[in-house]
């Protein structure tokens, strides 16, 4: 059974896949408590593929260099569905084209047709045997609060179907670039990035012109945030006017912050793209250590990024 076609060398085992892109995924979504639903979700996301029918159609497509054109996902959509995943079956079922709806997939899944029942009916025979886990799995649990509140819920599909579809995208790359494993940086220094930040900070407030008025409130506010950092985690609130440094402040307080706690990301979330692109710009100049030498840390993410296509990214 084979899920990719060849990298030039060899074919992708389509049990490889399944189990490569399982663990990514439940690595991805272990800091939420997603892991053990993200896990079923990537065993099961390609499942229709041990069908004979798409087994054959992968032969015609390598032959001719193009698609296969038959549905691979809805059985594990409903593999999951039957697993009690509920609506988190939507990111098995949208792990190519993106998320659908509840509704939505229950009518798909009830108006199957005989060809498509003909395929689940083949793949199910052959799965018992390659995913053993599939026939002594009963229920899967939901992490508490999942359930109990929608807008949870919600948050935690869209989390677990980003971790989905970063695995089962890094494990297909990794095949195709005949590497050992999929590209994945590792957790950030955030101690070496504090470090940096406040090096690189000092440079840029040297290099602008002095004032006696602003300056000195702007060291203040900065002093404050950074003395806050060492505070466990909660809510922090930063009331200060326009112009008064919170962009370098509130980075300040986060890198350290990150730091004192074992905290594994940064994310900085404003309104309004402009000022998106231009705190990524701020902190990419402070922190990306393409100006320091080495590779870069800030990934600014959002509908106007236009990746650079010679350049490699990895999750």
């Amino acid at each position: 059974m084979w899920a990719h076609s060849t990298n030039g060398n060899r074919r992708h085992a389509l049990v490889d896949h399944l189990r490569g892109t399982a663990e990514l995924a439940a690595r991805f979504a272990r800091p939420f408590g997603g892991d053990r639903v993200a896990w079923w979700l990537g065993l099961l996301h390609d499942a229709g593929k041990a069908s004979c029918a798409w087994q054959e159609g992968l032969d015609r497509a390598e032959a001719k260099d193009g698609p296969v054109g038959i549905d691979h996902k809805t059985l594990g959509a409903r593999l999951a569905f039957e697993l009690g995943l509920g609506k988190f079956a939507l990111a098995v079922e949208g792990h190519h084209g993106g998320l659908g709806s509840p509704p939505a997939l229950a009518k798909r899944l009830r108006s199957l047709t005989p060809a498509d029942r003909q395929r689940h009916a083949d793949a199910d025979g052959v799965l018992a045997g390659l995913l053993p886990e599939l026939a002594a799995a009963g229920a899967v649990e939901l992490p508490a609060g999942w359930e109990a509140d929608p807008l949870v819920g919600e948050m935690a599909l869209r989390l677990v179907f980003s971790a989905l579809v970063d695995a089962d995208y890094l494990d297909t790359a990794a095949h195709f670039a005949n590497a050992l494993g999929p590209a994945v940086d590792g957790d950030a220094d955030f101690a070496v990035l504090a470090a940096r930040f406040e090096a690189a900070r000092r440079r840029l407030l040297a290099s602008r012109p002095a004032s006696a008025t602003v300056d000195p409130v702007r060291e203040e506010i900065y002093q404050t945030c950074v003395a806050a950092a060492a505070a466990p985690p909660r809510m922090f609130r930063l009331a200060a006017p326009t112009g008064s440094g919170k962009t370098l402040a509130s980075a300040g307080f986060a890198l350290r912050h990150a730091a004192a706690n074992g905290l594994r990301r940064v994310v900085v979330a404003v309104p309004f793209l402009t000022i998106t692109e231009q705190n990524a710009a701020v902190y990419r100049g402070l922190l990306d250590a393409d100006h320091h030498g080495g590779g870069p840390v800030v990934l600014e993410h959002h509908s106007g990024v236009e990746l650079d296509p010679d350049r490699a990214y990895t999750k």
